[in-house]
């Protein structure tokens, strides 16, 4: 029988010289039937030898690069011993030719698939091995990388079925990758499908260096915030060492429990076959969520994935702090993303908006003021405009489905304690005085001409820092600073949300300048305003420490001062108690304008203005006497309208100036101020009027 084998071709095959690896790979199969019919009686291998058909060569065709055959190439790519390789290439025989149980069945050990025992007894040519030799080789590793293994057993080692990966198969046949499924916490990012018209060259120079720097055993930890581009970047500088991205998904792994050590083989073996550098995501959620486990899991990651590749990425939105923990001997190197500059986020509005552009030049200035957004924030901003315009039953115009695109990114500001504030007042719907409105224009327009101060006029030299815009409304309760909120909110064409204390101040030491410093990020990151009411409840002035709390209070107002200071969006705040504010907090706010109670002139605009045009209002209203006799703010009037509105509606009569009158009488005995009739001058019989028929009525 020594004609049929040619061992030299059978060597050859290892050593990458044999040019016909379609006749390599049949001689192999016929070597391997002959041994592992050495063990069956010798009246029946010619029978089972011509039962199998196993001609390989016409199943296993060659890929397009001449030079590239499968099983070298699997051999290389994980180090594989002679035996290792021949136990995948005896699993994929059965694969091909699955009529071959008897032949496995022969080899003593009970079973019609091909097993351990099986691969060892066909490799040698008589029991010429040790259980110590093959258990070294037969690894847990080497089984759940190329094998369909549910549980890896050192006592059934021999009976461990040689069931071929999909995705080995696939490789060995030279089958696309799409014809294997990779498991959702896993995912392939192509390099042939990135363009170069968005790349900063800027930022792919930086990694570039960055990776061609690093030797053996580090992680390169690429930080930024959500959107900002961190795996776009990635990928455009892995594309120019021909290289894809394997994302993995750690807070999915996880969650799977007892499939864990599968999923760190399966990263393993994708990432290898696909020429992929692994890249780690969601790490931040893990710690966050579950400390203990999930700092055990991210140790055993990163030692078994430094074993295997020499750098990998680690995406985060903050810089990763604890990789100490992981392993000892790690080397961690930290990019930051840089935020994109006014031109730059210029630049991505046209060139996401040229297929349709809709804006005008003037338009695209307007949202780079108002939206200080990454490209990924743009691109997304843009689909969702577009969704509106394609769900929109009125006309809108394109400019302000953008504007509502824009504000879509504030999504996750609504669950960290805040309360979304509606903004329906504009400029006509205030009472202020000239000195107050033109303060809060002024507001306005450092947002509305930032690009020109900061980037035509290029104070961001000499300015860095502090591009925050911080404004402090004070005065009494019911002058209009939460108004005057929302009609610079309105204006600006963002989303505002109040900070809710009761879901933000906590008992707990450091729960308080957690929560606001999440709220601060998230704010920041979507451009919404963030509105804090009574602010001197966080800020109150810090006290001599006579105890632990005065300690940690005045903790709290030193985080909120630093907070405030590095803030790069917009922030209004209001105070009924200026004096209760602590005094090293003036300095960090741009604008402090009060709004005392209005006088006399501006409380006759007031009452005219409170009542709309549609309501059915008497000509016996004296607005003048109203005004000139009684000291309320704002607030006040709105409650003093109202009342009378609802009890001229109980009535079925027009709104006179008796039911405002009794309104006015509640409102002032609210605020602690008892009118007599004489207050009421020539009014007061209106009043005693009414009380009599009410009475009367009862």
């Amino acid at each position: 029988m020594e004609h049929f084998i040619d061992k030299i071709k059978i060597e050859a095959l290892w050593k990458e010289e044999y040019k016909d690896y379609n006749q390599c790979l049949e001689d192999w199969v016929q070597l391997s039937h002959l041994r592992l019919c050495n063990y069956m009686e010798k009246g029946n291998y010619e029978k089972i030898l011509k039962k199998g058909e196993y001609l390989v060569s016409n199943k296993t065709n060659r890929t397009k690069d001449s030079n590239f055959y499968p099983a070298v190439k699997l051999k290389q790519l994980f180090s594989l011993s002679r035996f290792q390789m021949h136990c995948i290439l005896l699993a994929l025989l059965y694969e091909l030719n699955p009529n071959l149980e008897k032949l496995f069945a022969a080899c003593g050990r009970c079973s019609l698939l091909p097993n351990c025992y099986a691969a060892a007894v066909s490799f040698f040519n008589a029991e010429d091995f040790t259980y110590e030799e093959i258990y070294s080789q037969f690894t847990e590793e080497f089984c759940q990388t190329f094998f369909t293994v549910e549980e890896y057993k050192i006592d059934t080692l021999w009976d461990t079925p040689l069931i071929l990966n999909r995705e080995i198969k696939c490789f060995l046949l030279s089958f696309p990758s799409t014809d294997f499924d990779i498991p959702s916490y896993c995912h392939l990012y192509p390099r042939e499908t990135l363009s170069d018209d968005m790349i900063c060259k800027e930022t792919s120079l930086a990694l570039e260096k960055i990776y061609r720097k690093t030797s053996g055993h580090t992680v390169i930890n690429i930080y930024g915030k959500k959107n900002s581009g961190r795996l776009f970047h990635l990928r455009h500088t892995m594309k120019n060492f021909g290289k894809d991205i394997l994302l993995f998904y750690t807070l999915q792994v996880l969650n799977l429990k007892e499939h864990q050590k599968t999923s760190l083989f399966q990263l393993y073996r994708t990432a290898k076959l696909e020429n992929a550098v692994p890249c780690i995501c969601e790490l931040e959620k893990v710690l966050e969520s579950k400390p203990k486990q999930g700092t055990i899991f991210c140790s055993q990651l990163f030692s078994f994935l430094t074993q295997h590749f020499p750098v990998i990425f680690v995406i985060t939105e903050k810089k990763l702090a604890q990789t100490e923990n992981f392993s000892c001997n790690l080397a961690v190197v930290h990019y930051q993303i840089p935020h994109p500059n006014m031109e730059e986020q210029l630049f991505y509005w046209k060139h996401f908006t040229k297929e349709n552009p809709l804006l005008t030049e003037e338009d695209y200035y307007r949202l780079v003021n108002q939206f200080d957004f990454s490209g990924g924030d743009i691109k997304a901003a843009i689909k969702k405009a577009h969704l509106l315009s394609a769900t929109h039953t009125q006309p809108s115009s394109p400019f302000s489905l953008f504007i509502k695109g824009c504000k879509s990114n504030c999504t996750a500001l609504k669950e960290l304690g805040t309360n979304r504030v509606t903004s329906a007042y504009g400029w006509d719907d205030i009472i202020l005085t000239d000195l107050q409105k033109t303060a809060l224009l002024h507001a306005c327009n450092y947002i509305k001409l930032n690009h020109i101060v900061y980037e035509k006029w290029n104070f961001k030299e000499k300015i860095p820092y502090g591009k925050n815009l911080s404004i402090l409304l004070e005065g009494p309760p019911g002058t209009g600073k939460t108004m005057a909120a929302q009609v610079l909110a309105n204006d600006l064409g963002l989303e505002m949300y109040q900070i809710d204390i009761s879901q933000t101040v906590s008992k707990y030491i450091g729960e308080t300048e957690k929560k606001l410093n999440e709220i601060f990020n998230e704010a920041e990151n979507c451009n919404a305003i963030l509105f804090i009411d009574e602010m001197d409840a966080f800020f109150g002035k810090r006290t001599e420490i006579k105890d632990s709390h005065d300690k940690y209070a005045n903790m709290e107002t030193s985080f909120l001062l630093q907070k405030i200071e590095s803030f790069k969006g917009i922030l209004i705040l209001a105070t009924n108690y200026l004096n209760n504010i602590d005094e090293a907090f003036m300095r960090r706010i741009k604008f402090i304008i009060s709004f005392p109670l209005p006088d006399s002139k501006n409380r006759l605009k007031i009452w005219k203005n409170m009542f709309p045009s549609s309501a059915p209002c008497s000509n016996d209203i004296d607005f003048s006497f109203l005004a000139e006799n009684f000291e309320l703010s704002g607030g006040n009037i709105k409650n003093v309208v109202l009342k009378a509105a609802f009890l001229a509606a109980a009535e079925k009569k027009e709104i006179r100036m008796e039911h405002i009158l009794i309104g006015l009488k509640d409102e002032m005995s609210k605020l602690g101020k008892v009118l007599l009739a004489s207050d009421f001058r020539e009014y007061a019989y209106l009043l005693e009027n009414l009380i009599y028929h009410q009475k009367k009525k009862n």
